[in-house]
């Protein structure tokens, strides 16, 4: 399968309204393969974060900025196991049942800019009292409802020959830091600073710049 939002632990913020949205994905990041632990048990998963983006929920953010659109994100392990949760979440998404065959074929990249309806809800509060909202299902637009249009630029962030390094420093440091834990990314990274076989032999590894690519467990929201 191929293929936010900094924010302050001290700082309380007003999270995004609960109930059914129209949204749109704009945002793909692959995580990539990291330990995590369920019910004290440690084990290894391939993690994807779906940024979306709600055009009718705005908010002044940046007073330069002006009004813009509320965005949550989720975390999914990348499986087309019917008990994992992202085939079923894609699946309510088009509203019909996959294949295996389907699933398997599945790439998070074409479905950049797709829209459907979200349900939001509310976390229990933290210790703090911080609420968050999550993002729990989706499913196809009702008729006659129009997502309005894109406001964010699509971002899609994959260990591959787009990898952008420019790409990764723009993401929140809470992302960063889970991606730096991956499997995927430790291969990257030693197969990016391998010595580039034009540069004079002076010793010293030349790390090569990847091409630039122009192109966001219930979860951390950003």
């Amino acid at each position: 399968m191929s293929i936010n939002l900094k924010g302050s632990d001290n700082v309380n913020f007003e999270p995004m309204p609960s109930g059914l949205f129209p949204a749109r994905l704009y945002r793909v990041i692959h995580i990539g393969t990291i330990e995590v632990e369920w019910k004290g048990e440690k084990k290894l998963q391939d993690k994807v974060r779906l940024g979306f983006e709600f055009p009718t929920e705005t908010k002044v953010f940046n007073e330069e900025k002006g009004e813009q659109p509320n965005a949550l994100s989720r975390e999914f392990t990348l499986s087309i196991s019917e008990k994992g949760n992202l085939r079923p979440f894609l699946e309510g998404w088009q509203g019909k049942k996959m294949t295996d065959e389907e699933a398997i074929n599945v790439d998070l990249e074409e479905w950049v800019g797709k829209t459907g309806m979200i349900n939001v809800v509310h976390g229990e509060p933290t210790e703090s009292g911080q609420v968050y909202a999550n993002i729990t299902t989706i499913s196809p637009l009702p008729k006659n409802l129009e997502c309005p249009d894109a406001v964010n630029e699509p971002f899609v962030m994959n260990y591959n020959d787009k990898w952008d390094i420019d790409k990764f420093e723009s993401l929140p440091e809470f992302i960063k830091s889970r991606m730096k834990g991956s499997s995927e990314y430790d291969m990257i990274t030693r197969e990016k600073a391998k010595p580039s076989p034009t540069s004079e032999s002076n010793g010293k590894l030349t790390a090569e710049k990847a091409p630039s690519d122009e192109i966001n467990l219930m979860d951390i929201p950003f």
